[in-house]
């Protein structure tokens, strides 16, 4: 972070914050601590064009590893 800050980069992020923005984990005061604010974003989504594939492909990918 000591690097970011010298090299001018004005923003990071941290990650780590969920949805829950009720402080009750502790993180979120960590992070604020850095004088920070929160960001809300859209998360993250699996989408499987082809869903009989996938399942396919990993029950495969399951047997093999056995």
């Amino acid at each position: 972070m000591l690097e970011a800050l010298k090299r001018g980069i004005p923003f990071y992020n941290l990650l780590g914050v969920t949805g829950h923005f009720d402080g009750s984990d502790g993180v979120l005061r960590f992070k604020q601590n850095f004088n920070g604010y929160i960001v809300r974003k859209m998360g993250t989504f699996h989408y499987y064009p082809n869903p009989l594939k996938y399942r396919l492909l990993n029950t495969i990918k399951k047997i093999l590893r056995r």
